[in-house]
């Protein structure tokens, strides 16, 4: 989107554009799969998670931008 791209663009001119940009469309996901996908879960957390667990967003975002859109 538009707003992607002007946040990509401040995310390379701060003091933090060699790190990771990491966007999330908010409006795409389920309200009960926000929160994994921003924090991430454990493994065995529930019946289907993934073995070793899955880190969230704020994590992959960890020294860089996580940019939510709508």
């Amino acid at each position: 989107t538009g707003k992607e791209v002007f946040a990509r663009a401040i995310h390379r001119a701060s003091a933090v554009g060699q790190g990771a940009f990491v966007a999330v469309n908010c409006g795409a996901l389920a309200r009960d799969l926000l929160a994994t996908e921003l924090f991430g879960y454990a493994e065995g957390a529930f019946t289907g998670a993934r073995k070793g667990g899955m880190a969230g967003k704020f994590e992959a975002a960890h020294d860089g931008t996580l940019f939510l859109d709508e």
